[in-house]
């Protein structure tokens, strides 16, 4: 028997903090090196988790989502932009 089916409900949850956690520093780390003209920074985990989260967001490729992304927070004007 596989000792990892016997998680509690912490554990999973703990387990899924942990990937949304990975989540958001890969979409900031993304930001980052495409983006940087963006302020990202301002951008919230929460909004992050939510964007992340749709289901018209979760089947595309990742830079398709990082592009949606993008255009949510310009069209929103939820960020600063250098230019």
């Amino acid at each position: 028997m596989n000792p990892n089916f016997f998680l509690s409900s912490n554990s999973l949850i703990f387990a899924l903090s942990i990937n949304d956690k990975a989540m958001i520093e890969k979409v900031r780390d993304f930001f980052r090196e495409r983006y940087a003209h963006v302020n990202f920074q301002a951008i919230s985990d929460a909004t992050i988790e939510e964007f992340m989260s749709r289901s018209y967001i979760k089947d595309r490729a990742f830079e398709s989502q990082m592009d949606l992304l993008y255009d949510m927070i310009l069209a929103n004007d939820m960020a600063e932009v250098d230019e």
